[in-house]
């Protein structure tokens, strides 16, 4: 249109654009952990079960999938683990509770942490999410899951939006001290 003048006015100027989709509100139960840690095998060592530890260390840390499987031991510090890229482009810490530091410990000292890549650990998920006949959850639904949680034990807040805009401001050795 503006280069070579072949069109007067744009076709798709009158064209909608849809809605965006509703986020997801989705919380896992503690039974749909069990069944899905049921399903997988968990604690029989085989790359199936692990995924329930990748599964375990997402909802006690709201990582994402691919954060959790990109994770090397060089970023394993003692109270927090270091993102050094995340999906946003930016650096990341994030505090590590006593049942995540376990998680940790149960791993092999090889690269990457968890044994897998990102879409092994999402294709063994979902086949163990469906044998547990589980529907409308995503892996994602962790991260959401992990941050209502921690909401609740840090200030009762129902709404993250404005805990983390108004009130809070930590250092990551404030959250280390506050999972334990």
């Amino acid at each position: 249109m503006t280069e070579w003048h072949w069109l007067k006015e744009n076709p798709f100027g009158l064209v909608k654009q849809p809605k965006p989709a509703k986020p997801r509100s989705r919380v896992i139960t503690q039974k749909e952990v069990e069944m899905i840690l049921h399903t997988c095998g968990y604690g029989s060592g085989t790359l199936t079960a692990q995924v329930g530890d990748v599964m375990l260390f997402a909802l006690e840390t709201a990582m994402r999938i691919g954060e959790i499987c990109g994770l090397t031991w060089e970023h394993v510090h003692a109270r927090y683990v270091h993102i050094p890229e995340t999906k946003n482009g930016t650096t990341r810490n994030v505090p590590l509770s006593s049942k995540a530091k376990v998680l940790l410990s149960d791993q092999t000292k090889e690269n990457p942490v968890f044994g897998m890549n990102t879409a092994q650990a999402d294709a063994l998920w979902r086949k163990c999410r469906d044998r547990a006949l589980i529907k409308n959850l995503h892996f994602h639904d962790t991260r959401r899951t992990a941050l209502t949680r921690l909401a609740q034990k840090f200030s009762g807040h129902r709404d993250l939006r404005i805990l983390q805009n108004v009130y809070y401001q930590p250092t990551i050795d404030d959250l280390a001290d506050k999972l334990n």
